[in-house]
């Protein structure tokens, strides 16, 4: 491996930004388990929050790929 690569800040970031996300949906996906049967509207507005995250750790995980692809590390 190319010693430039071995480190790489940015990869660093947007492995960061996927650990958030995944963190996040965690907790929102927690949310969402616990409000089944309780409170419908609630639990509408949670489900919609965990498609968002979801969608953006998907997207994010599409930029590490293409970021990883481009600089080799």
């Amino acid at each position: 491996m190319i010693i430039a690569a071995k480190y790489c800040s940015i990869r660093s970031e947007l492995e960061e930004h996927a650990c958030q996300l995944t963190a996040k949906l965690f907790k929102l996906t927690e949310r969402l388990m616990a409000l089944i049967g309780t409170n419908h509207q609630e639990f509408l507005v949670a489900k919609v929050s965990c498609n968002e995250v979801t969608k953006a750790l998907s997207e994010s995980r599409h930029r590490l790929e293409a970021h990883r692809t481009a600089h080799g590390c």
